[in-house]
């Protein structure tokens, strides 16, 4: 046993690290040599710095280059930081308690720490262990989504903040992504993502309201949903489209912009990178991606009656059908 936290030579260092590229868990190598998540992040980095020549004085050749080539590669590197659930468990626990002060150095490193980090919260939800897929969602909206203050509060008061920040998600400080990524450990085709808007029971990506998330992309998926809800849209041909959107959109209850209220994408006619921030824009920037992409006529094309058309002035614009010439 190295027996002091703080003083581990040149040599323990590259020996420690050794010890996990030879297959020693993460928690077996700490406790085994009482050092702390902090003093093997530390050695680690101080072997990065290291030179070979430095190093081959004191150690075997082979050694060497195994550790230098691990600590040198971003993912063998990472692997390094892979802490196990156990581990993770009882350091978030006693980071929970107030008897810690920090997650353990290096824990937003490597994937399998934030999934397992993620899971382990939303598993202290209460029935979630037992819960079905909708079950599960149901808990996640009910629990997380519908947390006072957000889900960014929610992550931060169960002590995974420097996760959101720090961890390998797609986005930093984006909850949507932190839980994208533990869908992606948890789904598979015997249980369906989350996220999958072609199922009944989702999550819609924007649910979780977050500053810049209404890309072009973005923008189109929500609004194809949101025409999608609409009973018998999918099947439906190009006139039998230009009549539902009549029907539901035009004529929706106070109006159209009130039809992308209901499915709370008013936030998106405001950031939405549109031709206008209103409604008739949103319908008209989904209208040539579809009608592109599925190979149709534009439904505002005057060429084929009935169409949608534009009225109003540019001040105030709002969406019409036009069945006769």
């Amino acid at each position: 046993m190295w027996g002091q936290d703080s003083n581990l030579t040149l040599a323990d260092k590259v020996r420690v690290i050794h010890l996990r590229l030879e297959g020693e868990s993460y928690s077996d190598v700490l406790t085994s040599y009482q050092i702390s998540s902090h003093t093997f992040h530390r050695a680690v980095t101080d072997i990065q710095k290291q030179s070979y020549t430095s190093l081959y004085r004191i150690l075997s050749r082979d050694v060497v280059q195994q550790v230098k080539s691990a600590v040198r590669d971003e993912q063998q590197c990472a692997e390094l930081f892979n802490m196990g659930r156990d581990y993770l468990k009882e350091q978030l626990e006693a980071l929970q308690n107030g008897d810690e002060c920090k997650l353990p150095s290096g824990a937003t490193l490597h994937k399998d720490n934030a999934f397992h980090l993620i899971d382990i919260v939303l598993h202290q939800i209460k029935g979630f262990a037992e819960a079905d897929r909708g079950g599960k969602i149901k808990l996640i909206r009910d629990e997380l989504i519908g947390y006072r203050g957000g889900a960014k509060e929610y992550f931060k008061d169960k002590k995974l903040g420097s996760l959101l920040n720090y961890g390998p998600f797609r986005k930093p400080n984006s909850p949507t992504a932190a839980l994208e990524l533990w869908d992606e450990y948890q789904s598979g085709p015997d249980n369906p993502s989350i996220f999958d808007l072609e199922q009944d029971i989702h999550i819609r990506f924007w649910d979780i309201k977050e500053m810049g998330m209404w890309t072009a992309d973005n923008a189109y998926k929500a609004i194809n949903y949101a025409l999608h809800q609409i009973d018998g849209f999918a099947e439906a041909d190009r006139k039998g489209k230009v009549e539902l959107i009549d029907d539901h959109v035009v004529n929706y209850p106070r109006g159209t912009r009130h039809f992308f209220a209901f499915h709370d994408l008013d936030g998106m006619l405001k950031q939405a990178p549109l031709r206008r921030k209103n409604p008739v824009a949103a319908m008209e920037f989904w209208d040539a991606k579809y009608s592109k992409d599925n190979e149709t006529l534009s439904l505002f094309s005057k060429t084929e009656l009935p169409c949608l058309i534009i009225k109003g002035g540019a001040q105030r614009q709002y969406l019409k059908v036009q069945y006769a010439a």
